[in-house]
């Protein structure tokens, strides 16, 4: 049990050193940009894929909805940063407004925190029904046919997007998967270099009462 809890606040306190860092916004800035380009792809191709047009639509909903969870974090860690500022600052003091400050804010917090966690949900479930809409259609004609078969080809632009977006989010999250378990080793063994600088301050111990 030990070792679970020190594992859990040792990867808790890695991954909010990393949230906190230029390299996560930068991500985030990444993430954004695909989220737009997933909506443009989606919203000027609604038409352009007759044997499939859930996909197109799939594209511009996920985008849409990614948009507003990037912005979402991105006010959480603006108002996170904001409040570490305030709490540092020298003007805070202990009062009846402090404690309704600090009430406000935890109201924001789980406002945040909820519309995230709703946000997060729909996303993983229209994530899964998009990897079966462009899947069973696996691998379409990006060729519009000749009239009696209209409707049996996709946009390579539209399919192809939709593609690599499930190919992009099922690697980061292989990544992070990968990453978890590369601090959970290093954990381990920070509690094992512990465990055995304590074992030789023990022995050393023991050695100079023989003494």
């Amino acid at each position: 049990m030990d070792y679970v809890e020190s594992d859990v606040e040792f990867i808790r306190k890695k991954l909010i050193r990393i949230f906190n860092s230029e390299f996560f916004i930068l991500l985030l800035f990444v993430l954004l940009s695909l989220q737009i380009s997933w909506v443009y792809i989606g919203i000027k191709n609604l038409m352009n894929c007759p044997i499939q047009p859930k996909i197109p639509i799939y594209l511009f909903v996920f985008g849409a909805f990614g948009l507003v969870k990037i912005v979402n974090v991105f006010y959480e860690l603006w108002r996170r940063r904001k409040i570490d500022n305030f709490e540092q600052s020298e003007i805070m003091s202990v009062s009846r407004f402090d404690h309704q400050v600090n009430a406000s804010r935890d109201i924001d917090s789980n406002d945040t925190q909820l519309v995230d966690r709703v946000i997060t949900g729909f996303l993983v479930v229209w994530f899964l029904m998009g990897n079966y809409w462009t899947f069973s259609i696996w691998k379409p004609n990006f060729h519009q046919p000749p009239e009696i078969d209209s409707h049996k080809w996709c946009s390579e632009k539209v399919y192809m997007s939709s593609f690599s977006q499930i190919i992009i989010i099922y690697s980061f999250c292989l990544f992070f998967l990968l990453f978890l378990f590369i601090l959970l080793i290093l954990s381990r063994l920070e509690s094992l270099r512990e465990m055995m600088k304590l074992n030789h301050e023990d022995v050393s111990n023991s050695q100079i009462q023989n003494y």
